[in-house]
Order: C-alpha cells, then structure tokens, then sequence
C-alpha cells in the first residue's frame, strides 16, 4: 500500500474539528431558531396582560428581569415557541423591576426568575416553572396548554389543580437539559 500524501492526515484532522464546532453550535447556541432573541424583543412582541386576560385564549405569563442570566438564557426557547403557537397562545412578559407588577407578582407566587404561569383560556393558573428548562419540555407544555389539556406534562401542579391535586414535579422525565451547573435561577443573575 501506498503512503497517505503528505498533509492528508492534518487536513482530515481539520474538517473533522471543524464539522465538530459547527455540530456543537447548531445544537447547542441555537442556530437556526432564535440565537438573536432577547428579553427586549420577546417584551417588543409580547400581548399585554390586561389583552391577554380578556381573549379567551390561553396565556404564558414569563416573569423576568433584565439582569437575570437564567431569563435571557431561556428567550430563545421562548422565541421558539412563540412563533409556533402565537396564533393560539397568548405570550406575555412581565418585568418584576416594574413596581406596576407587584401585586401580580403576588398573585402567582413568584419566588424566583425566570417564572413561567401558564394560564388555562378562562385565566385559571394550571402550572408553574421556575428557572432555565429544555425547549422540548418547555414546548410541550405551552402545546398541552393550547390543546386545553387537563395537566401539563413538565410543570408542578399547583394545589386543587386538575383531578390530581397531590402530583409532585415531573420535570424529572424531561429530556435532558445542559444549564450552566452553577446555575441557580434564584441566584439573580
């Protein structure tokens, strides 16, 4: 058998690094859905709450904050899922720095940002999440929330919610996600 060219090796060594870093920042920065969103552009986009109580449909309450790393870790998923159930689902971003806010915050028990309420078609909380979560769990959440679902398949059930008040978290079968370990959404940025 012949010898390999000079530089063969090398240039296979190349493409396979660089196939490697193209591989990783496509599924894991977002490329090709939404790496650009912002908490600005989702809050630019977003139905006011007052609109989104009185449509009759059902609603995605996010409470943020503009310094908060887990919040604008999660505006792509957001972004993602916003534009394939916009027509359906209401998308609403609150801003707890906002004094005008808190007595909402109260209302829906926000101890901790990112804060997702996923509000049924009559306004009645179903769920709620706290902090970075997959985008396939967060999807299938807001899809069970538009199909009027009696539960949501990743949230914490909220007491006297559906005909299983005392369901715990099942965020524990949800598809794996890669936060920073460090990461605590309570943390505040």
């Amino acid at each position: 058998a012949a010898p390999p060219p000079p530089g063969g090796n090398v240039a296979l060594a190349g493409a396979s690094v660089a196939a490697g870093v193209a591989l990783f920042a496509a599924t894991k920065l977002g490329v090709g859905d939404h790496p650009a969103a912002t908490l600005a552009t989702l809050e630019a986009r977003a139905v006011p709450f007052d609109t989104a109580l009185a449509n009759g449909r059902p609603s995605l309450l996010e409470f943020y904050a503009d310094w908060c790393a887990e919040c604008r870790e999660m505006a792509p998923t957001v972004a993602v899922a916003e534009d394939a159930y916009d027509r359906d689902v209401n998308f609403v971003m609150i801003n707890v720095d906002n004094p005008q806010w808190y007595g909402e915050l109260d209302e829906y028990g926000v101890d901790g940002i990112p804060h997702f309420s996923f509000l049924a078609a009559d306004d009645t909380e179903k769920a709620r999440m706290v902090g970075v979560m997959p985008e396939e769990a967060f999807k299938a959440n807001i899809r069970a929330l538009k199909d009027g679902a009696d539960s949501l398949p990743y949230s914490r059930r909220l007491p006297g919610a559906g005909a299983d008040a005392t369901a715990a978290a099942t965020l524990a079968d949800a598809p794996p996600s890669t936060p920073d370990a460090g990461a605590d959404p309570r943390a505040h940025g």
